[in-house]
Parts: structure tokens; C-alpha cells; sequence
């Protein structure tokens, strides 16, 4: 009898707490909440935008798609899009779709209060690696407003937040980074399957091969990073013509097909397509000058796109730049582009 008046008593009590106070009683202390969350989706640069219909097919969606979904130019013809939109109505939101890794939900409502700076991200609230950026405005004309002032400061806080998600699964260790410390002073979070080309006194070239299916069968795709310092001098050897100069010099010699004579180069003939150019000051503090473009190689067929990245060293003495190309002529590049830029940027000065 007082094991039945036991047993109803927990009953009882359990019935009377909240769904979270039950489940807390069968749980141990060191219980990690992220163990019981979904991973979020991997498809990197694809944005979910959560906003009624009515937001989406007006301004307000004609102004996010300009500014997320512009041609990049310095990928090959069929130019590709920066980031890829989808929409979704908030009602919509259900259980699989939270799993989507960078979410943006706007709102609009005219008794809330405009959301006048970039908010704060909410990371990881419905899936592990996950990104939701939440902004509220009282009016349709408020929400452009902020668009068209605020992409650029919101692009990269979506693309820090993909770098950070590419290079969890990279290291900082391994014969690579140890070479990369003692030659040039820092480190980089590399993949395990990136191999050494080439390493001579001023040049390291680095690749990586994987392959991929799709439907006509498998394909060889190639990412590569070659790294190359000199001495600084001014601020005139950041330009673009001088460093597309010292690229094409150095590569002529070092990234080259002995075999059959070839050399990549950079494509600068007419219709290949625009270069990108602009400087800033990273998170370090540093200047730092990233450009971007398509290369070939000489008397062949391969090309694609590529990014460099340049910066001082801690004592001011040499220029460190960092270039990632691609080679995947079956498939999309961007995505290809931005893993090696998650590399670039990973950079640690020892």
C-alpha cells in the first residue's frame, strides 16, 4: 500500500510540473543540450528569408535580392550569385526547415519600434551551427532604408559566421602548419587532405583534389593556395596593377607544368570578366587588401576564379599574401571560393 501511495505521489507531482521541469527530472546534471539538437544544413552561401509574402514580393524583397543575389564577376560565365535566397512564410517554419543554417527573419509591424543598428546574431537556437538574424520594422520604407544602408555590414557578418563553420573542421596542427610556422610565422586552419606542391624560399604552393558525382559521372576538383612574401615598402605595392605584375612574375616561374611547358597566369583579356579590388582594416587591426579575379594557364585549357589576400607582417618589414584558386569545371564555384577564404582569414601571426 505505501508503494501505490508512493508511486502517485510522483504521479501527481510530475503531472503538475512543465513539459521542461519533466524532462529535467530524468536527466543527469551534465546534460548537453547540444547533443539533442539536429546539425543545420551545409549548403553554404544560401540565406532563408522568413517574412510574409507580402514583404517578399514587394520592395522590401526586390531590395534584398539586389543586394544578396548580384552576379559575382569574377567567377566564370554563367557568372554565379553571391548568396542564394529562399523564402519561406513564417507559418512555414516547421520542424525541418529550422534546421536551415542562416536564417533571416524580418518583420514588419507598425506598433514595434524600428531595428535602427545590426543586431546582435542568435546562434545555434534550433540547430547546432546555425545563424538567425532577427530585424523589426514598424513600416515598409524603414526596412529598404536599412537594406540598402546595412547589406554590405550584414554580408560579412554572414560570411564570418560561414568561415567559422568551414574551419571547425579544419586544424591548426599537422607537418603543413609546422613548415607554414617556421617559414613564415603563422599558421592556418587547413584540411587534412591539403598536400604540399611546392616550397621554396619566397613561395609555398599548396591543393588539394577531391571528386564529386553528378549526373554524366565523377569529377576531379582541385583548391588550391599558394602563398608568396616580399619586401614592404609603400602602401603603392597594394595596387592592383602592381599586384596582378608580381603575381603573373612570380607564377611564370614557380606555378608552373614543366612537362608541358604551361604556367597559370592572369586572365586579363577582354570579356574574361572583372577584377575586384578593395582594401580595409581586418579584425586584428590590420590593413589588410583583397582582390579577386580569374586565372588560366598558359597554352591550355584550365582556368577559374581565384581571391588574394594581402597583409603586413607584425613587423612591417614583408608583405604576406595568400591566394586561393579553384579548378572544378563541373560545378559551381562560390561555394569552392568561399571555403578557401574561411583559410585565408583563419590566419594566426605566431
Amino acid at each position: 500500500m505505501k508503494k501505490a501511495f508512493l508511486s502517485l505521489s510522483i504521479l501527481l507531482f510530475t503531472l503538475g510540473c512543465s513539459e521542461e521541469d519533466q524532462f529535467s527530472l530524468f536527466v543527469s546534471n551534465d546534460y548537453n543540450q547540444k547533443l539533442y539538437k539536429p546539425n543545420s544544413t551545409e549548403d553554404l552561401g544560401e540565406i532563408l528569408v522568413v517574412t510574409e509574402k507580402i514583404n517578399w514580393e514587394n520592395e522590401i524583397g526586390q531590395s534584398l535580392k539586389t543586394n544578396f543575389e548580384n552576379l559575382v564577376s569574377t567567377t566564370p560565365l554563367p557568372h554565379e550569385k553571391e548568396f542564394k535566397l529562399d523564402f519561406i512564410d513564417p507559418k512555414g517554419l516547421i520542424k525541418n526547415i529550422k534546421k536551415h543554417n542562416c536564417i533571416l527573419e524580418l518583420k514588419i509591424d507598425k506598433r514595434i519600434q524600428n531595428t535602427t543598428s545590426l543586431p546582435e546574431p542568435i546562434l545555434d537556437q534550433w540547430a547546432n551551427g546555425q545563424i538567425i538574424i532577427k530585424i523589426k520594422f514598424n513600416n515598409q520604407k524603414s526596412a529598404v532604408n536599412f537594406i540598402e544602408s546595412n547589406a554590405i555590414q550584414l554580408k560579412q557578418v554572414i560570411n564570418d559566421f560561414y568561415y567559422s563553420k568551414i574551419i571547425k573542421n579544419y586544424s591548426f596542427n599537422g607537418p603543413i602548419n609546422e613548415m607554414l610556422k617556421k617559414k613564415y610565422a603563422f599558421q592556418l586552419a587547413l584540411p587534412d587532405s591539403m598536400k604540399i606542391n611546392r616550397s621554396i624560399s619566397n613561395l609555398t604552393w599548396l591543393s588539394q583534389l577531391t571528386t564529386e558525382k553528378d549526373e554524366v559521372g565523377e569529377h576531379e576538383k582541385q583548391q588550391g593556395l599558394i602563398i608568396y612574401e616580399y619586401d614592404y615598402k609603400d602602401t603603392s605595392q597594394f595596387g592592383l596593377n602592381k599586384q596582378i605584375f608580381l603575381r603573373d612574375s612570380l607564377f611564370k616561374k614557380h606555378i608552373v607544368n614543366k612537362s608541358k611547358g604551361t604556367f597559370m597566369t592572369t586572365r586579363k583579356e577582354e570579356n574574361s570578366g572583372n577584377f575586384s579590388h578593395h582594401s580595409f582594416i581586418n579584425l586584428n587591426g590590420e590593413y589588410t587588401v583583397e582582390w579577386a579575379g580569374l586565372w588560366r594557364v598558359d597554352n591550355d585549357k584550365m582556368g577559374g576564379p581565384f581571391v588574394s589576400v594581402s597583409r603586413l607582417n607584425p613587423s612591417k618589414t614583408k608583405i604576406i599574401t595568400i591566394e586561393g584558386y579553384v579548378y572544378a569545371p563541373n560545378f559551381n564555384k562560390s561555394d569552392l571560393i568561399r571555403e578557401l577564404k574561411a583559410v585565408i582569414y583563419s590566419l594566426k601571426w605566431l
